[in-house]
């Protein structure tokens, strides 16, 4: 089977990552622009059919704070990623 999982490594808990294990290890890379401050709630597999279990999605579900919005606080917002398998 396979592991999908999202959360905060480090040693210090500041660089947020998202991991699959399936004959092996596989997470992505650190860049501080991809990901900000973000807060991890959940994720959802969802089946597209058995003929093709390849077509299936994983979605993530979390907050971060915007970069997008120039405000003089911290603004989270709400976000869903596709995870491609």
């Amino acid at each position: 089977g396979e592991l999908y999982s999202a959360t905060i490594e480090n040693f210090l808990g500041m660089e947020p990552v998202m991991m699959r294990s399936l004959n092996g290890f596989i997470r992505t890379e650190f860049h501080s622009y991809w990901l900000s401050d973000p807060n991890f709630i959940g994720m959802k597999h969802v089946a597209e059919g058995e003929e093709n279990p390849d077509d299936d999605k994983i979605y993530l579900f979390f907050s971060e704070a915007a970069m997008e919005f120039d405000f003089y606080k911290k603004l989270d917002v709400s976000r869903v990623a596709r995870i491609c398998k």
